[in-house]
């Protein structure tokens, strides 16, 4: 087998696993995210989480806008 044909053969496996790769992840976020909604939820509804969550927003803001 020659060089040329090795390389193809590679890039098509690897277009090939990374294009299942993006399906699933499309497809298992948000079954992921509907699965521990309940969790979320009331986690969400705690001044510590909504205390962390203010304080991440505001770093993030911080790193990305400056």
């Amino acid at each position: 087998m020659d060089w040329k044909r090795a390389k193809d053969w590679v890039v098509t496996i690897a277009t090939a696993v990374l294009g299942l790769s993006l399906a699933l992840d499309l497809v298992s976020w948000p079954a992921f995210a509907v699965l521990l909604w309940k969790i979320i939820v009331v986690a969400a509804n705690t001044p510590w989480i909504h205390f962390v969550i203010t304080i991440g927003c505001a770093l993030l803001g911080r790193v990305v806008f400056t």
